[in-house]
């Protein structure tokens, strides 16, 4: 009987014991207990359920201590990153101004540097960056900071994570960054300091990415060109991105010629640097009123780009791409909006029959009654409908490369077409409303086209055919417009240059809106150099392709990137000159530095 008192006493200690081991369970311990795993929750409770022996429970009372030790209410988590460093420098100590790297900044949404910049003249300064290279990726530079006279400012050199990873960058290792001081109220350029580098604590392990899936568009001259996708925006338009490498030893800036969507010619600005041995994802974007009017409403089928490589230090040029051509739906293009036309105003006559090629206009369509706006006459999705027929024997690409309307060249406003052998099809010429409001024309009264073939693989031309017209019932009572108030910038060589008007905002850069026309017998193809906003040196594109005799109404380009790195927030005037080329790219003349000045 002692001996069984002796043994119940033993077994109570050993259960106070082990109720101690299970941790006197609290509110708060049953709250963490619940969060474990089921196999955690199973090695907790096996003391708990073994046999009232004297044996078994002296041999749980030696265990017991471990058992408090090895479980966890938390799953391992992995160690934080190591934040990103950089040593404080300073970057530019010259005489107007100095500039400090105090650190790196780093958050969920941005990455780069902390400045200080030290204003040490009587005077408002801008620091601008104009070229700005991270991980050997070029990135659109970010605004001017504006630092007052005899001042400092605290500032960051920031890009955001998205664009960050777009790239495939998650940690910026290297900054390559190109700075301008300029006075903003005369535009006149401070101070302009070498190419400065700053290299991070992840500098040994820099990546980024290259490996597009995107089919190659242009691998020559030391430059790449591929897809790297495609992506309908919030706003309804469109984006194209393109990856670019450039492994020659000059900086090359590409400007766009010709852009094809879904077989219509637009008129949509493109303007990319690519540095030396540098890296570039740029991006070609077509607005939802760009695509209305020309009644693109699904997705993109087809894009052919053509674009022009500038030395992007004098300007002079460097080499064309060509046409370079990506089938995105591998849908062929189609045209609606095209049911109801108007055959009284334009009539339906075969105006071409030349080697196989047989064109037809079947009349006028205009989709001017939208739900946008359906009070706009005339204002999105007009032009002519077309019958385009191939009885060849082979397949070929046919393009409409001009249209003139009554002795005005219609830029931006063309057709291309891939047509196998023996095909046929209905296409429309889109013709841009704002255009003819320009030129102060409601209705038009002659239309020619210009057409040629090519070798859809190579691009080689067939043929170009003589151009053909067709005119309209109001031919009678149009009156050609032969001059444009404005300000006359130039007016020698059979060549007259007028500005008519412009347009300006931070977002969508500075546009000069000009009336030029060719008195000469020859083509003149016109590129503007040597372009200025507020006396700023930018670079500004417009080329513009004036048939012999002809008028047109044409832009001058700088695009908003130009504008925010160089500090521009008003509009005071725009000075340009042109280069003048013919028809075989030989160069002609260089128009006299003229512009347009506002009070």
């Amino acid at each position: 009987m002692k001996h069984s008192t002796h043994a119940f006493t033993a077994v109570l200690l050993i259960f106070c014991i082990l109720l101690c081991s299970c941790g006197g369970k609290t509110p708060e311990t049953e709250s963490a207990a619940a969060t474990q795993t089921a196999a955690e929750a199973t090695t907790a409770e096996v003391p708990t359920t073994l046999a009232p022996s004297t044996q078994a429970s002296t041999e749980e009372a030696t265990t017991a201590p471990q058992t408090t030790e090895e479980p966890t209410t938390e799953a391992p988590t992995e160690p934080a990153p190591e934040p990103i460093t950089i040593e404080p420098a300073v970057l530019v100590d010259d005489e107007p101004i100095k500039i400090t790297a105090r650190g790196f900044h780093q958050s969920e949404e941005a990455q780069g540097l902390n400045l200080t910049i030290q204003n040490n003249t009587d005077r408002e300064l801008a620091l601008c960056c104009s070229s700005l290279i991270i991980n050997d990726y070029m990135f659109t530079e970010p605004a001017a900071i504006r630092v007052a006279a005899n001042n400092s400012a605290y500032d960051e050199l920031t890009v955001s994570s998205e664009e960050l990873l777009a790239r495939g960058i998650s940690e910026i290792a290297k900054m390559e960054i190109d700075f301008k001081v300029i006075d903003p109220e005369t535009g006149e350029t401070v101070d302009n300091p070498l190419l400065l580098e700053v290299k991070t604590s992840c500098y040994n392990s820099m990546s980024s990415k290259t490996d597009w899936d995107g089919p190659v568009l242009y691998d020559d001259n030391d430059l790449r060109i591929r897809l790297a996708g495609t992506e309908t925006l919030e706003t309804g338009g469109s984006r194209i991105d393109l990856y670019l490498e450039n492994h020659a030893e000059k900086d090359i800036s590409l400007v766009g010629e010709n852009v094809t969507v879904n077989g219509r010619v637009l008129e949509a600005p493109f303007l990319s640097t690519v540095a030396a041995g540098k890296k570039a994802l740029a991006s070609l974007t077509i607005s939802r009123s760009s695509k209305e009017k020309l009644n693109i409403t699904g997705e993109l089928d087809t894009v052919e780009l053509s674009l022009l490589a500038r030395d992007a230090g004098d300007w002079k040029v460097l080499f064309d791409t060509g046409a370079m051509t990506a089938e995105l739906s591998g849908k062929a293009p189609t045209f609606d909006g095209m049911d109801t036309v108007d055959s009284s105003y334009i009539p339906e006559k075969l105006v071409l029959d030349e080697e196989g090629i047989k064109v037809q206009t079947l009349g006028y369509f205009s989709a001017a009654q939208t739900e946008r706006d359906a009070s706009k006459v005339n204002a999105l999705g007009q032009g002519l409908k077309l019958k385009i027929e191939n009885s060849s024997d082979k397949a070929v690409r046919f393009l409409i490369d001009t249209v003139v309307v009554d002795h005005y060249v219609l830029n931006g406003c063309g057709l291309t077409l891939k047509l196998d052998a023996g095909a046929s099809t209905e296409a429309a010429l889109f013709i841009d409303p704002e255009l003819l409001k320009l030129i102060g024309m409601e209705k038009f009264g002659t239309i020619e086209l210009y057409c040629l073939t090519q070798d859809p693989e190579s691009g080689e031309v067939l043929k170009r055919f003589d151009p053909v017209s067709v005119e309209t019932s109001a031919v009678k009572d149009v009156e050609i417009i032969e001059e444009q108030k404005g300000a006359e910038v130039y007016n020698e060589n059979n060549l007259q240059v007028v500005v008519i008007g412009y347009s300006f905002s931070e977002n969508a850069g500075a546009k000069l809106y000009l009336w030029v026309k060719n008195s000469s017998d020859k083509t003149m193809v016109l590129t503007p150099v040597n372009v200025s906003v507020n006396k700023a040196p930018v670079l500004g594109f417009g080329d513009l392709n004036l048939k012999p005799g002809k008028m047109t109404i044409g832009t001058v380009i700088v695009p908003a990137s130009e504008i925010t790195s160089h500090a521009v927030q008003e509009f005071r005037g725009m000075i340009f000159a042109s280069e003048v080329y013919d028809e075989a790219g030989n160069y002609q003349f260089t128009t006299l530095h003229g512009g347009v000045e506002l009070n």
